[in-house]
């Protein structure tokens, strides 16, 4: 039986995700992997709470987990925590009871905090998740439209569909996937592309049966706080998208800078002078947001 374990590990001043960027740096991340019996060992950022990291470490079985916690590179891990001095949480995603033989190896637990059950997370898109990823962000953008239009369909991209699959694949393989969840469930995403000291925000979506419970503003918040280097962020948006709109400014800080339509098109999109159609002509609205 396969066996999935949640560790949390909580500190201060950033203790927590120092100590994860240890672990990778100095190569017992690579070594546990490299375990026999080991699925999965990842390290994800919270997008609520910047003191916490979530690590999710799975194994084939009970036998392979014991041989694990028996190892040498324990120490390591263990000395490493208490350096950081960080708490543990863990949940065990099987049928069975936690054994004694794991729960030595836990370490202390924090006081309850009954306002982070619900913890939002930012995940990094899983090649067997992508797929999926791409039908969410169709449907987020499709939701925007029809709500805006009805079904007017002068505003897709590609039959039904505001945004093509090809454009969404673009954006994945030229930046930077994650999932957006909440309480382990995927609820949006987002992709971005960093250079330098410049970030493009290429998309952002949450899930229509998600809006307005703050999921957005906290995956944009952890965008921010994962690339604390980037001075510029910069996204489009349709003019039509008021919600998204509404969202860029009000919310993020984001100002319009700039209308893309017919008469003054994208000097980046190699086809906008080409393009003669009605979604051209309806324009696109450049947002930047400068940081302090």
């Amino acid at each position: 039986m396969a066996i999935t374990v949640h560790l949390r590990y909580t500190g201060k001043n950033g203790a927590a995700r120092k100590f994860a960027e240890e672990m990778t740096s100095g190569g017992t991340l690579a070594a546990v992997r490299a375990e026999p019996g080991n699925l999965r060992y990842e390290y994800y950022l919270s997008l609520e709470d910047p003191e916490t990291v979530l690590l999710i470490d799975s194994w084939t079985d009970q036998a392979a987990l014991d041989a694990h916690h028996a190892s040498a590179m324990m120490e390591t891990i263990a000395a490493l925590r208490e350096r950081y001095d960080l708490s543990v949480t863990a949940e065990r995603f099987t049928d069975a009871e936690t054994p004694e033989s794991d729960k030595r190896f836990l370490g202390k637990e924090p006081p309850v905090d009954e306002a982070n059950q619900d913890i939002i997370e930012l995940r990094a898109l899983l090649p067997e998740d992508r797929d999926q990823f791409i039908r969410d962000n169709q449907e987020a953008f499709r939701y925007g439209a029809l709500e805006e239009f009805g079904r007017r369909d002068d505003h897709f991209e590609e039959d039904g569909e505001i945004i093509s699959r090809e454009t969404i694949e673009a954006s994945i393989n030229g930046g930077e996937a994650y999932r957006i969840t909440r309480g382990g469930v995927p609820v949006g995403g987002v992709v971005i592309k960093v250079k330098g000291n410049h970030g493009d925000l290429e998309l952002l979506f949450v899930s229509p049966k998600s809006h307005s419970r703050g999921i957005g503003l906290a995956a944009w918040r952890a965008i921010e706080r994962l690339h604390p280097e980037v001075t510029v962020w910069e996204t489009v948006t349709p003019y039509f998208e008021t919600r998204n709109i509404h969202f860029y400014v009000n919310r993020c800080g984001f100002r319009i800078v700039e209308f893309y339509n017919s008469h003054h098109p994208d000097p980046n999109d190699p086809d906008a002078e080409r393009q003669t159609d009605d979604r051209s002509s309806d324009g696109m609205f450049r947002f930047e947001k400068r940081m302090r």
